[in-house]
C-alpha cells in the first residue's frame, strides 16, 4: 500500500496538483510562563500548558503555508490544544522570583494537522436523504442521535430536523437513511498523556448497506478521546453521504500508476465519454489511490459501461469494477505499475 500511495501522490502532483517542497515531521517547540501565586503549586503545569499551545501555534503555521486554512477548523484544533500536543518533552523548566518559564518540544502529527484545517465542507447539492434512524453502542458520553441527526440536518443531508431520534423514516420520498454508530475506548497511546478511541459509522441505504466509516480520537479522558472520534467520523459520513447523494460518479484507479497513465485516462474519460462535463482529480484516498471526479448525468451503469468501452481502456487491458462506495474501480495492470 505505501509503495503505491507514494507512486500514486508522485503522479497526482505531475499532472495535476504540483509539487510540494517539504513534508513537515519535526517536532515543534514552545515556551510559555506562568506567575507564580501565593500557595499555588500549579505554576510549573500551567507554564508546560502554555508552552504547549505555543507549540501547536508553531505546527499550525507550518501547516498554513501548505494548505489554505479554514477559520472554524482552525477554532476547533485551537479549543482541542490538548489533544494535539499530548505526546511532548520537557526541555528545560526555569524559575525567577515571580514567575515560572517552560520549554516544551510537542511531536504533532501534521499530516493529520493539514487535513482537518483543509478539510473541505461537504459538497454542495441536493444531496438528500429520509431519515430511518440511529443506533449507538458505547458512544452516549460523547454524542446523541439528536445531534447527529442535526449535524447531517445542517449540512443539507437529510429532510427535516424533526425526529431525529424516530425509528420510522420520514416522509417525503427519496433514499431512506439508517445509521449505525459504535465507539470503543483503545487505552492509552504510548509515549503520550493522552487516550485513544475510535468510532465507527455504517451506513445504509434504502435497507441495503453502503459504506463504513471510521474516525480516530485523542483525549486527556476516554470520553474526550471518544468524542473527538465521533466528530471526526461524523465529518466523514457527510463527504460519504454528499458523494452518494450528488451527481458525478468517482472512478478510483487502484494500483500505482505512471502519471502518464493517469492522465491519459482522465483525458479520454473527458474526450470520449459520452455525457462527461469534466474530469478532477478529486482526492488520494487513505489506502493511496488516485480518485478521479466524473461530472456527469450518466448513471453509474451507464458511466461503468462508458468507461468500459474506451479504447484506451481496451488497448490497456486494464479491468473494472463497480465499488460499493457507487463509483468505479480501474485496476492498473502489472505494466503501468511499475
Amino acid at each position: 500500500m505505501f509503495r503505491h500511495r507514494t507512486a500514486n501522490i508522485a503522479a497526482v502532483a505531475a499532472f495535476a496538483l504540483g509539487t510540494s517542497g517539504s513534508v513537515a515531521a519535526a517536532p515543534f517547540e514552545g515556551a510559555g510562563g506562568a506567575t507564580l501565586e501565593s500557595g499555588s503549586v500549579s505554576a510549573r503545569a500551567r507554564a508546560s500548558q502554555e508552552a504547549r499551545k505555543a507549540a501547536l501555534e508553531a505546527a499550525i503555521e507550518a501547516a498554513s503555508f501548505e494548505v489554505s486554512v479554514r477559520p472554524d477548523q482552525l477554532r476547533q484544533v485551537r479549543v482541542e490544544w490538548a489533544n494535539w500536543t499530548g505526546a511532548y518533552r520537557v526541555v528545560a523548566v526555569d524559575r525567577t522570583p515571580t514567575q515560572v518559564l517552560a520549554r516544551i518540544e510537542v511531536d504533532v502529527d501534521v499530516a493529520r494537522l493539514k487535513k482537518i484545517l483543509a478539510d473541505r465542507p461537504t459538497p454542495a447539492g441536493d444531496a438528500k436523504f429520509s431519515w430511518d434512524g440511529l443506533s449507538t453502542s458505547g458512544c452516549s458520553a460523547a454524542t446523541t442521535p439528536t445531534q447527529i441527526h442535526a449535524a447531517l440536518a445542517a449540512a443539507g443531508l437529510v429532510r427535516s430536523p424533526q425526529g431525529a431520534a424516530s425509528h420510522g423514516p420520514e416522509g417525503g420520498g427519496g433514499r431512506t437513511l439508517r445509521v449505525a454508530l459504535s465507539c470503543s475506548d483503545t487505552g492509552d497511546v504510548a509515549f503520550t498523556y493522552l487516550r485513544g478511541a475510535k468510532a465507527r459509522v455504517a451506513v445504509m441505504i434504502d435497507g441495503a448497506r453502503a459504506s463504513q466509516v471510521v474516525g480516530v480520537g485523542l483525549g486527556a479522558t476516554p470520553r474526550e478521546a471518544i468524542t473527538m472520534a465521533v466528530k471526526e467520523a461524523v465529518d466523514g459520513l457527510k463527504v460519504t453521504l454528499a458523494r452518494r447523494g450528488s451527481s458525478g460518479v468517482r472512478v478510483v484507479l487502484k494500483g500505482a500508476w505512471r502519471a502518464t497513465e493517469a492522465e491519459g485516462l482522465a483525458r479520454r474519460i473527458k474526450d470520449a465519454m459520452r455525457g462527461a462535463d469534466a474530469v478532477r482529480v478529486f482526492e488520494i484516498s487513505p489506502a493511496g489511490d488516485i480518485v478521479l471526479a466524473v461530472e456527469t448525468s450518466a448513471t453509474l451503469e451507464g458511466a461503468y459501461k462508458a468507461i468500459k468501452e474506451l479504447e484506451y481502456i481496451r488497448t490497456k487491458g486494464w479491468e473494472l469494477q463497480v465499488n460499493e462506495e457507487g463509483g468505479v474501480d480501474v485496476y492498473a495492470s502489472e505494466a503501468t505499475a511499475e
